[in-house]
């Protein structure tokens, strides 16, 4: 009986690993409790302050910090470095001020400092680095970006600057429309294989820069790489392992630049609304984004956009699907921020009033070492959270 009782066993298991991802039973929660609005907004400004206590008088950041020690990490990341800046970049255009202004012209001008032309394109010789990093130029794209958004006066030297940092961007593209993932300090000739995150940062920052600057002249290899990147990042990734770490690199860019085509107006987009909700799905339902033991704020970065693709076709079991999983797994990250109302037991055991602290996000229930890239990933999700789900009076269902 025993024997019989684990081949059945044995042959449910094959049966169900021989069905498609997607058909897979949900058992995420329909409801869940929502985060006051005022919570997030206090998360948010924390987040904001924590960026700016911790840019350095050059105009970068301290990478990571360890605030039960207070003592800071020698290791140092041009990606990461660059994206807090697009960080501070969106928190400027959220809530502009002189003072975020300032930094964020520091930091423009510590990464031109540390910059090289070439024919005319723009690229990062980051100091201690021995390859170019083409995510570290989409970041700064994508922070010129958001700031020229925000000014409210042109500023030709900025747009320079971006237009620049695009034009060697393109420079890196391959035949196939995906991009190199590095380049030559000396040179800026493209080097090394594609990768899922600079190539969807890459995709971002183009997409971004036709639709809302109007630099036009982007927009066909931005459509174009779209689908490269689908077809390879997704399609082709999950073919090879449906838990695909490729396709979770591409996950958050990939969703925010889909989000950002499906709502263009541009020609031959009309597939993008419906990848974004499939690819929240299989956040959810495969990647289990809520079971994960490391911060997840990059995964609430797409999931915001994937809810408001979801109002707009108005689905609305595709709302409360994606809301649910938004609430449960925002709150959590939210209790890893240090000095807020919310923190968990760790952080209160090990409260602080550490400037170089407050405001910054875990990378875990119980990691002391606040790195820059995690707090601006929760930030920017936040952010999204707070504008999609909580518009108007709260943005109930």
């Amino acid at each position: 009986m025993g024997a019989l009782r684990a081949a059945l066993l044995m042959l449910g298991l094959v049966v169900i690993a021989s069905f498609p991802l997607r058909a897979a039973p949900d058992t995420t929660p329909r409801a869940a409790e929502r985060i006051p609005a005022d919570a997030i907004d206090h998360a948010i400004t924390m987040n904001l302050e924590f960026l700016l206590n911790n840019q350095k008088a050059a105009g970068n950041f301290t990478y990571e910090y360890d605030f039960t020690r207070k003592c800071e990490s020698e290791e140092d990341s041009s990606v990461r470095q660059a994206g807090a800046l697009w960080g501070l970049c969106l928190l400027h255009r959220r809530t502009p001020s002189e003072r975020t202004s300032a930094a964020i012209r520091k930091g423009l001008d510590f990464f031109k400092r540390a910059s090289g032309l070439r024919d005319g394109k723009r690229f990062i010789r980051y100091p201690g680095e021995d390859e170019g990093k083409t995510g570290t130029v989409a970041l700064m794209a994508l922070a010129l970006i958001e700031f020229l958004r925000s000014s409210t006066a042109p500023d030709a030297a900025h747009r320079l600057q971006l237009e620049q940092y695009l034009e060697f961007l393109i420079s890196l593209r391959t035949p196939g429309g995906l991009f190199h993932g590095g380049y030559g300090l000396e040179d800026g000739r493209g080097s090394g294989e594609p990768s899922p995150y600079s190539d969807g940062e890459t995709l971002l920052a183009l997409v971004r820069a036709a639709k809302y600057l109007g630099l036009t002249k982007y927009q066909g290899a931005a459509l174009a790489s779209a689908e490269a990147m689908y077809s390879e990042h997704v399609v082709a990734a999950l073919k090879r392992h449906p838990d695909s770490d490729q396709t979770k690199g591409f996950y958050q860019w990939g969703s925010m630049s889909f989000y950002e085509l499906a709502t263009s107006g541009w020609p031959n987009v009309e597939a993008y609304p419906r990848r974004v909700i499939d690819l929240a799905y299989w956040m959810i339902d495969v990647h289990r984004t809520l079971e994960r033991g490391r911060n997840t704020g990059y995964a609430y970065e797409g999931l915001a956009h994937a809810w408001e693709l979801a109002r707009l076709a108005n689905d609305r079991a595709a709302m409360e699907k994606i809301e649910s999983v938004i609430q449960r797994g925002l709150a959590r990250l939210l209790s890893w921020q240090v000095g807020n109302p919310s923190q968990n037991a760790y952080l209160r055991f090990h409260s602080t009033q550490d400037p170089k602290a407050v405001g910054g996000v875990m990378n875990g229930a119980a990691d002391p070492k606040l790195r820059i890239d995690v707090t601006q990933h929760q930030a920017h999700a936040t952010m999204l959270v707070r504008e999609f789900l909580y518009r108007g009076n709260g943005g109930a269902l």
